[in-house]
């Protein structure tokens, strides 16, 4: 893999683990560079690749590179999901008869 996409997939994990939040500036290109060890050129392109991907702004002067997208959210366990309507539909139905029956008396 060239340098500049294992630069882009390591702040990619790091935007979807949430190290890097949306609406958070990441690091400037040289900061990326030093922390990398790599060119200028190697951080800036793989900060343009994050651009592409559609995880971040554009740099911009005044604000730096912000985070537009964060983690993936997770599926949900739709079984567990069933279990729990299933649950709370069978407490609903036991309070409603109990309501009916208070109401009979």
């Amino acid at each position: 893999m060239v340098k500049r996409q294992q630069v882009a997939e390591d702040l990619r994990h790091r935007i979807q683990s949430g190290e890097f939040k949306i609406g958070d500036a990441l690091p400037g290109v040289a900061d990326l560079a030093r922390y990398y060890g790599c060119s200028w050129e190697v951080a800036h392109r793989a900060v343009w690749i994050l651009h592409g991907q559609g995880l971040i702004r554009k740099p911009h002067q005044v604000l730096g590179t912000l985070v537009v997208a964060g983690p993936e959210p997770e599926e949900p366990d739709v079984r567990e999901l069933l279990g729990e309507l299933q649950e709370a539909i069978h407490s609903l139905r036991a309070k409603l008869e109990a309501l009916a029956a208070a109401l009979r008396d």
